[in-house]
């Protein structure tokens, strides 16, 4: 399987940063398996155009898969509502 570039926005590295280290960690280990496995089982497509998030640890990672051009962007990580 291929690999797709990952893209974050701006917007998501500064969520990324705020959110507590423990979580952090396990954010990013999930988007570097994101990298060859876009859309995992538990990935729930969330708009038409291959917009998906996942659940990580009590945090939404929000994401677009782009397969011709292979770029796969982090829009958004966001925590989950209790």
């Amino acid at each position: 399987m291929a690999s797709y570039s990952v893209v974050i926005r701006e917007a998501a590295v500064e969520e990324l940063l705020a959110t507590p280290f423990p979580f952090r960690r396990q954010i990013n280990q999930r988007i570097f398996k994101l990298k060859t496995d876009p859309r995992p089982p538990d990935a729930e497509r969330i708009l038409e155009d291959e917009h998906y998030r996942v659940l990580v640890a009590g945090w939404w990672i929000l994401f677009h898969v782009n397969d011709p051009q292979g770029v796969l962007t982090i829009v958004a990580i966001t925590a989950a509502e209790p």
